[in-house]
């Protein structure tokens, strides 16, 4: 699973905008976005960085948040 905040996303239209997009390129993706947090999460098996590029020709910035380690060295998943 890989998961995103999307820091300008701003409504429930922007949000359908991004599943649409994203269902374009990944029929089979399972896309939930959540705008009180500005977060995304994708089950899929494209890369992460395919996802980044379509989100920022959109003109959203987008940060993936699937790697960032905690303290105690354990990824978030």
């Amino acid at each position: 699973m890989l998961e995103f905040e999307i820091s300008n996303m701003s409504c429930s239209l922007c949000a359908e905008k991004i599943k649409v997009a994203i269902k374009n390129i990944c029929e089979q993706c399972l896309v939930q976005i959540d705008l009180n947090t500005k977060r995304m999460t994708v089950e899929s098996q494209l890369k992460e960085d395919i996802l980044l590029f379509t989100l920022d020709e959109m003109g959203y910035k987008a940060k993936a948040m699937t790697n960032l380690c905690c303290l105690d060295h354990a990824c978030k998943r």
